[in-house]
């Protein structure tokens, strides 16, 4: 390739990754890929990019979905960003590293406790709204429950069991307004 067609190269990437980072190109990109977003976090602040894949309107960012799915790397990065992020952000990278919880128990557990915001009534469960009926409520805490019995690591054993303590708490409060 000639250094023109290089320059020409270069400039089409370049020109690529801006309007990505701005949101021109956003149409058929599909879900992000937490890769992309940690290159995002290199040259946008971390509010940029909570605004722009973890939405707090009245449509989610794709990026709560994408934790909530439970891979390493968005475990991770919700973790790294829960650090900086506001009360809305917070509440909803909260829930879905709960639901998170559900999916990859292994992921989650090892988070638990590291900062104020990953503890155990944080994190252990997503987020089950008060207006569902008791038995919906309790079936959702019945699913947590048997993710994290699954759970036979022994390094995790005490996040493990702190989680299972919390459930069992929220379980008999449901119980009890029944």
């Amino acid at each position: 390739m000639t250094r023109g067609g290089r320059a020409v190269l270069v400039a089409v990437l370049l020109a690529g990754l801006f309007a990505g980072l701005h949101g021109t190109v956003q149409a058929d990109a599909g879900p992000p890929r937490a890769a992309d977003v940690e290159a995002e976090l290199r040259v946008l602040t971390v509010r940029q990019v909570l605004e722009r894949h973890f939405g707090c309107g009245p449509v989610p960012g794709a990026g709560y979905r994408q934790v909530a799915a439970g891979g390493a790397a968005w475990v991770a990065l919700a973790a790294r960003l829960l650090a900086s992020s506001d009360a809305c952000h917070r509440e909803g990278l909260q829930s879905a590293l709960g639901e998170a919880m559900r999916r990859a128990p292994q992921r989650v557990l090892p988070l638990l406790g590291r900062a104020p915001e990953l503890a155990v009534e944080r994190i252990c469960l997503s987020f089950i709204p008060q207006e569902l009926p008791a038995a919906q409520r309790l079936r959702q805490l019945a699913l947590s429950r048997r993710a994290l019995e699954r759970v036979d690591d022994p390094a995790l054993a005490g996040a493990r069991g702190a989680c299972l303590d919390f459930i069992g708490q929220v379980e008999a409060g449901a119980e009890a307004r029944r």
